[in-house]
Formats: structure tokens, C-alpha cells, sequence
């Protein structure tokens, strides 16, 4: 078994374990520099709020505290 063929099978046993709606890792990096590119703290600040809220949502934790 070469190398490319150990790697490949790995990625895929290790898939098995990710839940279909499992956030991608990729979509974080997408997210944290679209998030540094932006200079005016008060849209930071919003943004923030709106993603902490989106979370709360689709977690069904709408009680849950603010850290």
C-alpha cells in the first residue's frame, strides 16, 4: 500500500465519525478573515451579536448565558 492510497483511507475512515451538518472547518477560515477585514468596530460588534444569536438559534439554546 503506497502512501497516497494510507492517506486517502484515513480521510475516509475519519469522515465516518463527521455528522453530515458538522460545521467545515474551511467555512471558519472563510469566516475569520472576512471578519478581519473589517475596520469599523461598531459592524465588528454587530456581527458578533448576529452570529452569537444565529447560534443560539440553531442550537435550540436560546437560554443559554452570554460568555
Amino acid at each position: 500500500m503506497n502512501m497516497n492510497t494510507r492517506e486517502s483511507n484515513l480521510g475516509e475512515h475519519i469522515s465516518n465519525f463527521r455528522l453530515s451538518d458538522a460545521a467545515d472547518p474551511r467555512d471558519g477560515v472563510r469566516l475569520i478573515k472576512a471578519f478581519l477585514e473589517i475596520k469599523e468596530p461598531a459592524l465588528r460588534e454587530k456581527l458578533i451579536c448576529l452570529a452569537e444569536d444565529f447560534a443560539k438559534a440553531s442550537s435550540g439554546c436560546l437560554g443559554t448565558s452570554q460568555v
